[in-house]
């Protein structure tokens, strides 16, 4: 009994980490984007997501950092791209 319950710990202790990531990349269209990859310089990176600083989840609800994670300001003008879905258009978020 003491391995199966070990094992089931561990398991679940795995799952609780293999959670954590972000969305690196994005798809539609037929059109790639890629994402913000928080632990590179964001200078010269260009990416239609916002700047995020870390892969470490949120735990807190109430943490200032829930709606833009860490800090969630645009990429200097030509880093910052946009784009345009049209309604119904499915897109693939990548997640890391």
């Amino acid at each position: 009994m003491f391995k199966l319950s070990t094992a089931a710990v561990t398991l679940a202790a795995t799952g609780h980490v293999l959670a954590h990531g972000g969305v690196l990349s994005y798809s539609w269209g037929g059109q790639w984007y890629w994402g913000f990859k928080p632990y590179n310089t964001p200078v010269g990176q260009v990416t239609i997501q916002r700047e995020w600083d870390t892969y470490n989840p949120i735990q807190d609800a109430t943490a200032s950092t829930i709606a833009c994670n860490d800090d969630g300001t645009a990429l200097p003008s030509g880093q910052q791209l946009t784009g345009t879905v049209a309604a119904g258009t499915a897109i693939t978020a990548y997640w890391c």
